[in-house]
């Protein structure tokens, strides 16, 4: 049973769907003050529709998953079967005003995972990737809730971008730690991520650096969970290099999970 459900927690993408679930709840805590139940089945219904961007996104991706998924099943999901799984989250989403974001994201995901629209896949393009897995995050856990008490605009976006700027330094890290794992899948497919374009020795000497600042800053402000998460993170950077350590990412996004459910917490006590 337990492998079962470490299984669904990795192969099939939840893991990375909670955490922006996570992150939203968080913020919208700080933000507004409480978690009311249209913020929290608005985060949830954010977090149905990362899922089902990343069946979507594997529709096209088969290459590198063979390759950084040996194990697990490929499954290409059918558009009308996507369609009718977003329905219930999109509807609760509009309800609540979050239409026009709803537009630019579903665009920008469907620009981006179809590689028939262009004759150079927009996947190719180096940085692209990390560029749109931190925008995902960062939209749904850290904009979204901010939505619930402002309008969409520039103003907006520039003000929560000063706002969460270390935050967006966390998803650097973790998304540049998650492609070192898929490093081999990535090159066979063209898609130039970090450690595919500069090597995976030097994407995991600047986690390392990156996470032990983020410790340290943590100890200065009196946080030691954030210490212990940050100094964690960058142990796990430093064994990043061996092939072996593929084995236990699932632990690591299950401990960024803990950490994020534990300061949601420990803000709601």
């Amino acid at each position: 049973m337990s492998n079962r459900l470490l299984d669904l927690y990795l192969r099939y993408r939840v893991a990375l769907p909670l955490a922006s679930f996570l992150i939203y709840l968080n913020t919208t805590k700080i933000a507004l003050g409480g978690i009311g139940p249209r913020s929290f089945f608005c985060g949830l219904s954010f977090a149905a529709l990362v899922v089902i961007s990343y069946a979507y996104d594997a529709r096209f991706r088969n290459r590198e998953d063979i390759i950084n998924l040996p194990e697990g099943r490929v499954v290409a999901h059918k558009g009308r079967h996507l369609l009718a799984a977003a329905a219930v989250p999109v509807y609760l989403l509009v309800s609540a005003g979050f239409l026009p974001l709803l537009i630019y994201a579903a665009l920008a995901i469907f620009i981006y995972s179809d590689p028939r629209l262009f004759p150079r896949p927009f996947k190719t393009i180096p940085g692209l990737k990390m560029l749109v897995n931190m925008l995902n995050f960062w939209i749904v856990g850290v904009l979204a809730p901010m939505l619930f008490e402002h309008d969409l605009s520039v103003e907006l976006v520039l003000s929560v971008l000063r706002f969460s700027g270390p935050f967006l330094v966390l998803l650097f890290c973790l998304n540049v730690l998650v492609d070192i794992r898929d490093t081999a899948g990535d090159r066979e497919a063209g898609i130039w991520t970090l450690p595919a374009v500069i090597g995976v020795p030097a994407s995991a000497a600047l986690l390392i650096i990156l996470f032990t600042a983020a410790g340290a800053a943590a100890i200065a402000r009196g946080d030691a969970g954030g210490a212990v998460f940050a100094f964690g993170l960058a142990v796990f950077s430093y064994f990043a290099v061996k092939p072996r350590s593929r084995l236990y990412y699932e632990w690591v996004l299950a401990f960024t999970n803990f950490y994020l459910a534990a300061a949601l917490a420990y803000r709601l006590l």
